[in-house]
């Protein structure tokens, strides 16, 4: 098969196509350039900086071109149903990045409760700002509000409980018994709100606006920590 990786790939991983017998070819192209160039392949691996809407696909449909991968988790940089509907297939990979999405978002917590990036800054600056870094605070026995609990919201959830954080959790879809297995509560958004210190958004993206807006906001706690490693549109940041 030709296949056309545009957003990147870990090298170990392009080594094993190849080794496959498979042509893999890493380029980006533009939105009015990517189309045309699907036909040329059979196979594209896209992440989250590659968009393939229906004006792409009508370009790519009727070739070669049968199958788009998506190296994450979240379709939403995809027209999956038109995709489909054109003789296109689209995959993802969603349990693949859920351990390092859950570690970067337990780092961002520590980032932020004890100033480490700011820290990180200055110190290069040759500013040495003890007293200010003192007044970072310990994740322990702080309340952290997951809202998405699937794959990376346990793991997340598994990791903040480790280090003595009370963890709740709210999602549309209750999964039956990982109350009882993690120890986390399923709670309703107002109260998830009400009660976080911290609160990690790893939800996929919603329609019809920001999932974290202004209403949301104004029930949280004063000095709430806000972690969103899913979709920018989450989170209303204006």
């Amino acid at each position: 098969m030709r296949i056309l990786v545009t957003d990147g790939m870990d090298k170990g991983a392009i080594e094993k196509v190849r080794a496959m017998g498979h042509e893999l070819v890493e380029q980006f192209y533009e939105p009015d350039e990517l189309g045309k160039a699907l036909r040329d392949f059979d196979v594209a691996i896209i992440r989250s900086k590659t968009k393939l809407r229906a004006k792409q696909i009508d370009e790519a449909k009727g070739s070669r071109f049968k199958c788009v991968i998506r190296a994450g988790v979240g379709l939403d940089n995809i027209d999956v149903q038109y995709a489909k509907d054109n003789g296109i297939e689209v995959k993802n990979t969603p349990k693949s990045p859920s351990e390092s999405v859950a570690e970067l978002a337990m780092a961002h917590m520590f980032s932020c409760a004890r100033y480490i990036s700011i820290a990180g800054h200055s110190m290069r600056e040759g500013k040495w700002e003890k007293k200010a870094y003192g007044k970072g605070i310990e994740l322990t026995g702080k309340t952290l509000g997951i809202v998405g609990f699937g794959r990376i919201g346990q793991k997340l959830g598994k990791m903040a409980k480790a280090i003595g954080m009370n963890v709740i959790a709210f999602d549309i879809f209750h999964i039956p018994g990982i109350e009882e297995e993690l120890g986390i509560p399923y709670v309703e958004m107002d109260e998830l709100l009400a009660k976080s210190d911290f609160i990690s958004v790893h939800a996929p993206a919603v329609d019809g606006g920001a999932l974290i807006n202004a209403e949301r906001i104004a029930k949280m706690k004063d000095g709430v920590v806000i972690i969103n490693t899913s979709r920018g549109t989450n989170v209303d940041e204006a």
